[in-house]
């Protein structure tokens, strides 16, 4: 009994895992499964069609993070960002919302549950495809270190400079309270 029950919640979060990573990645798993598709349909065969779907989704999930990496234009970013994060914001609102339905939720509730995981699975696309590091990033803002949460030269800048953060470290040393600027 108790390992039926462990196994069922394994598997229900190994499910949610899967949906959520396929929801993040939507239009790559999109173009791949696509790409495959095609090539199945036109008789080239089923190992051919699995190969050019992988190759597919993988040139354009990372395609897409060199192309938001290189461009500093503003606008192209923000663009590049929406490609992605909009079919995974869509991805993940039909998800919730089924997964909502299953549970037997209200109309009401499944809509607001299912508006939230678009928002936050579209998030994490785009975050995903900014090539934010997750806990790193988190980290080094938290620090306030100066650098980009990245580790390079064109990730997300922290929200401290250096000169700042030398200024509060020697208030604090010297017992004084550090001044918000």
């Amino acid at each position: 009994m108790l390992a039926s029950t462990l196994l069922t919640a394994f598997g229900l979060g190994a499910i949610c895992w899967l949906m959520f990573t396929l929801a993040v990645y939507a239009l790559p798993f999109w173009i791949g499964l696509s790409a495959a598709l095609w090539l199945h349909a036109d008789d080239h065969g089923l190992l051919v069609a699995i190969i050019g779907g992988l190759a597919a989704g993988g040139v354009v999930a990372a395609l897409g993070e060199v192309v938001f990496a290189r461009v500093r234009s503003v606008p192209l970013r923000l663009a590049i960002g929406l490609v992605y994060a909009i079919p995974a914001g869509l991805a993940g609102f039909h998800m919730t919302r089924g997964v909502a339905a299953l549970t037997g939720a209200r109309e009401t509730a499944s809509l607001i549950l299912a508006g939230l995981g678009a928002l936050v699975i579209g998030a994490a696309a785009w975050a995903r495809i900014a090539g934010w590091s997750g806990a790193e990033g988190i980290a080094e803002i938290a620090e306030g270190d100066g650098r980009p949460a990245t580790g390079e030269g064109d990730g997300l800048r922290t929200l401290r400079s250096r000169g700042n953060v030398r200024w509060r470290d020697r208030a604090v040393r010297k017992g004084r309270r550090p001044r918000l600027r």
